[in-house]
């Protein structure tokens, strides 16, 4: 953009970090027990179209979102209380470029597509990157959120939101913070290990997902749960392993914790109707619970 864009003009006014000062908030919201309950009865038939691999969109436009079941093909999402524009946010080609990049390189090592192009109608994730946290009601100072679930589950098609006024003016900080909201509908919680994108601390450099255990947490340790909110069913978290459980390494395949444990997959197919086996739709949904008992993932120990 002519004269550059917000990122250069405040660049040399960004204060610098030091160890343990928290960033920018980033959060999430949890689903309610419908939208959860909607999740597992889909999940079964959207994994028999999934895209392979994984596609994660860096939405620079905008755009209007309006509420319902997180589905970023169609513009919805459970984090809208109303239909909601979203204004682009304000980059240079220079900076847009660096953060895909950034982004890029943070799933590198994964089964993921990483683009600024739609993929439309295809399954896939959509970060939205606008302007202000006020847009969806968050305090100010938040950098992004994503939806989450009470069991940390994989999120199909979710769209999460990234909010550059509240974020340091560098590309590399907006990209770690695209990571972080990404990961989320991966089923990540925030983890108290500065290196690691899921965090908020600073002043270590830049982050990248981290192949080791730590705790979860924002401003202190904790485990990977909140009583009566969510739990992860771990105390601690390893952000690669768990990456590379749901979505698989790059030239691998995705995992099939990406399409749920046949456990949720049977479950699925007998809360859609699904017990006459002989119809093709059902027959399909039960055959995709076979697979996933053939190929059942081991659960990361983190």
């Amino acid at each position: 953009l002519p004269g550059g864009s917000a990122f250069e003009s405040q660049a040399q006014a960004a204060p610098s970090a030091s160890p343990g000062q928290p960033r920018a908030r980033t959060t999430f919201e949890l689903m309610s027990p419908v939208q959860e309950q909607h999740l597992v009865e889909s999940r079964s038939m959207q994994a028999l179209a999934a895209a392979q691999p994984v596609s994660i969109y860096l939405n620079r436009n905008g755009g209007t979102f309006t509420p319902g079941d997180n589905d970023a093909r169609t513009n919805h999402s459970t984090l809208t209380p109303q239909a909601t524009d979203f204004p682009a946010a304000d980059f240079s080609d220079a900076d847009w470029n660096a953060v895909l990049q950034c982004v890029k390189g943070q799933f590198d090592r994964f089964n993921v597509e990483v683009s600024d192009q739609d993929p439309g109608d295809l399954p896939h994730y959509e970060a939205v990157v606008s302007t202000s946290s006020l847009i969806l009601g968050q305090e100010v100072d938040v950098g992004g959120v994503s939806p989450f679930t009470s069991q940390c589950d994989v999120i199909p098609n979710s769209v999460v939101f990234i909010f550059t006024d509240a974020i340091a003016p560098e590309p590399q900080a907006v990209c770690e913070v695209i990571a972080q909201e990404v990961a989320h509908s991966f089923g990540l919680d925030h983890e108290f290990l500065c290196e690691d994108p899921m965090s908020y601390l600073t002043g270590c450099g830049k982050k990248a997902f981290q192949d080791r255990a730590a705790p979860c947490g924002e401003y202190e340790a904790r485990p990977c749960s909140q009583v009566a909110s969510y739990d992860c069913g771990y105390a601690e978290q390893n952000s690669v392993a768990l990456l590379k459980e749901r979505i698989g390494l790059k030239g691998e395949g995705p995992s099939m914790n990406e399409v749920g444990s046949p456990e949720q997959i049977v479950g699925s197919c007998a809360a859609a109707g699904s017990t006459d086996r002989s119809s093709s739709s059902s027959l399909a949904c039960w055959l995709l619970a076979a697979l996933a008992l053939i190929v059942r993932p081991k659960r990361a120990r983190c």
